[in-house]
């Protein structure tokens, strides 16, 4: 392909790109499993290994977890266990499955970008190819949150902006029914993306109401509101089906675990002041800062350039309104809650193309142009320096922190069937193998159920709970490396 018709297809470059990154880091078991992920994880290797959607690592700490899983959707965990049926299940094809998805989001993120910048009139083809190419990238380096649900369900939302919403006004019912299935299955994988969906439709059925004919605003406000409504009553359905599927096969499985869930984390994120949830809330930005420059940018400078009552811009005003007000959600309602925080920056990411194209090549002022090529490359650093820092790793780590030499060490010491505590850094090699507890869930109910098991696993990063003093020390592998990078452990063994 020339040059000249690569420009027209930024969209390769970010696919060859994803693709060079997964063969990179994926068999190196990179970037490492980290605090929760065996309880989004773990339903799925219990459907694949076990045929149930069910938890048994977190017993004690969720009612019934052995017999079924119901604080999250199950559209995700059927989705990785499916992938495990087709290639088997490891941290490999895991990671394999997370790629995949991640890789799909970015190629998403860079053609609703493309749309965009064609809808504000972007006309410079290697502007927009840099811009375009930008995003993918800066969604690429985004690694702090690339293996959750919450990635997967945008994956729903990104098929309505490019199938329903160029054309969504209401009077198509197949547009709406649409809607309604993609919201549905964006809750079914992810509520809290679900909720997201929700809103995008609600704006974006506002803001076609404002932005069409004065004289038509009353006919196309009701019809618009009728396939609104369709669109609510089919996604709502849906919703509201898993929950009746799993009452019905389950009693009162919800109230054990759905409700006993969220008591449990507004307990955690019980905060006083502004104050205190805005500390929290910078803490959750900053756990992952690749994409903190480029979420600031679009936040700032987006508004410059958005026109509600413009027809044509009516996706990229409905997202940036979206992603708004869940950002404020997230303050109010859980400012810790890293995932709801991440999707809803993926969300804003679009809106950054056209925020910093209107500074570069909207305006002949030569300082408004160099800000606007500063930004850009700014925005460009963090995700950069961040994948290379994590690559450079697969080649300078001790091979006694690496997956495959730690992992064949944890089996060769625990013998298959004997109960391990584990952190979520090395469950994999005992999900099938030994009955596991997930320490972290465990030590917040009862110690009583760390202590019944054999063999604790941890990793650097947890400290010296207060449970050691019924365990020794046979093995450890210290690191001073950062947690993401390494999969250096202790091992204990139970004083009998």
């Amino acid at each position: 392909m020339s040059p000249e018709g690569l420009l027209r297809h930024p969209c390769l470059a970010i696919l060859g790109v994803g693709v060079v990154l997964a063969i990179w880091l994926a068999p190196q078991g990179l970037p490492c499993p980290r605090d929760d992920d065996g309880w989004y994880k773990s339903p799925a290797a219990e459907l694949f290994q076990h045929g149930r959607l069910a938890i048994p690592s977190v017993l004690g700490f969720l009612p019934r977890a052995d017999v079924a899983f119901a604080t999250q959707p199950p559209l995700y965990p059927g989705m990785l266990s499916g992938w495990y049926g087709l290639f088997g299940f490891s941290l490999q094809t895991t990671l394999g499955f997370s790629f995949t998805v991640h890789v799909l989001n970015a190629l998403a993120v860079g053609l609703v970008t493309q749309r965009l910048l064609d809808q504000h009139g972007q006309r410079s083809a290697r502007l927009s190819f840099t811009i375009v190419f930008g995003a993918g990238l800066i969604h690429l380096g985004n690694l702090a949150y690339f293996d959750r649900p919450e990635e997967t369900a945008l994956l729903w939302v990104w098929l309505d902006v490019l199938l329903v919403s160029r054309g969504w006004t209401g009077l198509r019912i197949s547009a709406a029914v649409l809607s309604g299935l993609l919201m549905g299955l964006a809750g079914l994988t992810a509520m809290w993306v679900g909720i997201l969906a929700a809103v995008f439709a609600l704006i974006r059925w506002g803001l076609i109401v404002v932005s069409g004919p004065r004289q038509l605003r009353l006919q196309t406000a009701i019809r618009a509101a009728c396939g609104l409504c369709l669109t609510f009553l089919v996604a709502g359905s849906m919703i509201f089906g898993w929950y009746a599927v799993w009452e019905a096969r389950w009693p009162g499985i919800f109230e054990d675990q759905f409700f006993f869930a969220m008591q449990h984390l507004r307990q955690g994120q019980h905060l006083t002041s502004l104050a205190e949830r805005l500390q929290v809330l910078l803490t959750t930005i900053l756990f992952n800062p690749t994409q903190l420059a480029a979420t600031l940018i679009t936040l700032c400078y987006f508004p410059r350039v958005m026109r509600v009552r413009d027809s044509g811009q009516t996706i990229a005003s409905s997202l940036y309104l979206t992603a708004l007000i869940g950002m404020l959600a997230v303050l109010v309602l859980r400012p810790r809650a890293y995932t709801y925080l991440g999707a809803t920056q993926i969300l804003l990411l679009p809106c950054w193309g056209p925020a910093v194209a209107a500074l570069i090549d909207g305006s002949s002022a030569t300082a408004r142009r160099k800000l606007g090529t500063t930004l850009l490359i700014g925005s460009l650093l963090l995700p950069v320096g961040y994948v290379v820092d994590l690559g450079r790793w697969t080649w300078q780590l001790p091979n006694a922190q690496r997956q495959r030499a730690a992992y064949a060490v944890l089996a060769e010491w625990i013998p298959p069937g004997e109960p391990v505590a584990v952190t979520a850094r090395h469950w994999y090699v005992f999900q099938g193998r030994n009955p596991w507890r997930d320490a972290f869930f465990a030590s917040l109910t009862s110690e009583d159920s760390i202590r019944a098991c054999r063999w604790l696993v941890l990793d650097p990063s947890v400290g010296i709970p207060p449970f050691l003093d019924h365990f020794q020390l046979v093995a450890e592998v210290p690191s001073q490396v950062r947690a993401d990078r390494t999969f250096a452990y202790s091992l204990w063994q139970r004083k009998d």
